[in-house]
């Protein structure tokens, strides 16, 4: 216990005593206050933080869309790129080189009918002299556009052929195999050397080379 001294109006010294309570007291207040003190601290430094995370959030989500909308971009691009190239084959092919007179379009492609009888051999050079084919034909769609073109009636070399001669083996100008075929009923034959392909009244038959008949090219 501590005792201090105090001098009264008469000269005397009053004693007043101080308990360990009063010092116990200031040290608890100074520690709630303390408290308080780092609880405020730790609580703005959380604040901080979760303010931290979400900034860091936002910045990820705006690059994230930066890239999505970047990429957006991109394949509109290519989209319209590719659209536009499209077009432009179709125009083309639409509006190719014209067909030479006497010849007519199908599709891309031109076809000449003859006017005139030769052997299968001459009607293939000239095929050939007019940068065109005696024509092949390797499939249905082919075929019916050919029979479109020809008359009913009339017999046309085609550009098929044995190889080698007298051979069970048919192809075609291009070296090809054949694959699709519309033969008549019981051809080929092959009756005294008939190794030239003709389409007679729409189905195939073989016949002698040297026969002269019309003839289709096709460009």
């Amino acid at each position: 216990m501590r005792n201090k001294e105090k001098r009264n109006m008469h000269g005397h010294t009053d004693r007043k005593d101080f308990s360990a309570d009063d010092d116990t007291y200031v040290n608890i207040e100074e520690l709630e206050n303390g408290a308080k003190l780092f609880r405020s601290v730790g609580t703005k430094k959380a604040t901080n933080k979760k303010n931290r995370v979400i900034l860091a959030a936002l910045i990820l989500l705006t690059i994230l869309f930066l890239i999505l909308a970047a990429m957006s971009g991109l394949l509109l691009r290519y989209y319209l790129t590719a659209r536009e190239a499209i077009s432009q084959l179709k125009n083309q092919e639409n509006n190719c080189t014209p067909c030479p007179d006497g010849w007519k379009r199908v599709g891309s492609s031109c076809y000449y009918v003859s006017e005139e009888e030769i052997t299968w051999e001459e009607a293939r050079d000239e095929c050939y002299k007019n940068n065109s084919v005696l024509v092949i034909i390797k499939d249905k769609t082919e075929l019916d556009t050919l029979n479109k073109l020809i008359k009913n009636d009339t017999r046309y070399w085609i550009g098929l052929t044995r190889y080698p001669e007298a051979s069970i083996i048919w192809k075609w100008l291009d070296g090809t195999q054949l694959t699709f075929n519309n033969w008549g009923e019981g051809e080929p034959n092959n009756l005294n050397g008939e190794n030239c392909g003709e389409i007679r009244f729409g189905p195939w038959n073989d016949t002698p080379c040297t026969e002269t008949l019309f003839y289709v090219c096709k460009r």
